[in-house]
């Protein structure tokens, strides 16, 4: 059974409040509050940007090739050393963590906001004015291996996540749903804001996408760690890479670094990289 909880408060308080009392295996950098004042500053600045209004035409054919199945691999990053700051000396990663991303629809926006259905919470994240040219996704996020078994689940801990994105990869809303018992799950629906970069908050679910709109990008090699460990596991896993890349660099709603590396042709980021894990997609 299913319960759905919906909030309209900043989808980055949520997904804090959902990790904090959550994730208990993941060390969360700097404290809860300094990161919900960095995200409301954030949008107090970057308020009065807009989404495009249609979607380019290779932004479109990317979007539709998310049809089925994309999977990443994750890296957490961890640090068995203490320290009495706010930021943690990074040192090494942890093994990684396959997700699956799955397309539960994808369709033109107008077409999908008349489907009458409380499967879903697309007509609650998008706006019922949506372009007409454009296409909506929604898109579950979760872990595939190692697979956790429901005995091994605590109540807050999250199953899955589902992003809501049109097809020029503006965000409208995550649902983060969370385990409560055996065959029991709450269901937490969070709105974004879509002229904002789509994050993972602080978890390990790896969706955080630019603002394709607002983010430059630079051209040059994937961005990938030198860590042998790493580049190993990535040859085991047959990881996706290119020449060149285009290379976004931002500062998330939280304020951390955001490194995102896209492949010509690919249909969701290469490689994500923040304060939390290294991510790369792998071939199908």
């Amino acid at each position: 059974m299913t319960t759905r909880i919906t909030t309209s408060r900043l989808g980055a308080l949520a997904l804090a409040a959902v990790s904090l009392s959550a994730c208990g295996t993941t060390k969360v950098i700097g404290t809860y509050e300094r990161a919900i004042d960095q995200a409301f500053q954030e949008l107090e600045t970057r308020s009065q940007r807009a989404p495009a209004s249609a979607s380019q035409p290779d932004r479109l054919a990317g979007f539709r090739k998310l049809r089925g199945r994309t999977e990443m691999i994750v890296f957490p990053k961890i640090s068995n050393q203490g320290s009495k700051t706010e930021v943690e000396p990074f040192q090494a990663f942890a093994s990684p963590v396959r997700f699956a991303i799955t397309a539960q629809r994808l369709l033109n926006c107008q077409k999908l906001l008349q489907e009458k259905t409380d499967k879903w919470a697309h007509r609650e994240h998008f706006p019922s004015d949506i372009h007409s040219s454009l296409d909506c996704g929604i898109f579950e996020l979760s872990q595939v291996a190692p697979e956790i078994k429901a005995g091994n689940r605590r109540f807050g801990d999250p199953v899955a996540a589902r992003l809501y994105l049109d097809s020029n990869y503006h965000p409208y809303g995550v649902d983060m749903e969370l385990y409560e018992s055996r065959g029991e799950t709450a269901t937490t629906s969070m709105k974004w804001n879509p002229v904002e970069a789509s994050s993972s908050g602080l978890t390990l679910f790896p969706m955080d996408i630019p603002n394709l709109d607002a983010h430059s990008a630079s051209i040059g090699g994937l961005p990938v760690p030198a860590d042998a460990y790493v580049r190993n596991k990535m040859r085991k896993f047959g990881a996706a890479s290119c020449k060149d890349a285009r290379r976004y660099q931002y500062r998330d709603l939280y304020g951390n670094t955001t490194v995102v590396g896209w492949c010509d042709g690919a249909s969701w980021p290469t490689t994500i990289e923040n304060s939390r894990f290294f991510a790369i997609t792998v071939r199908k």
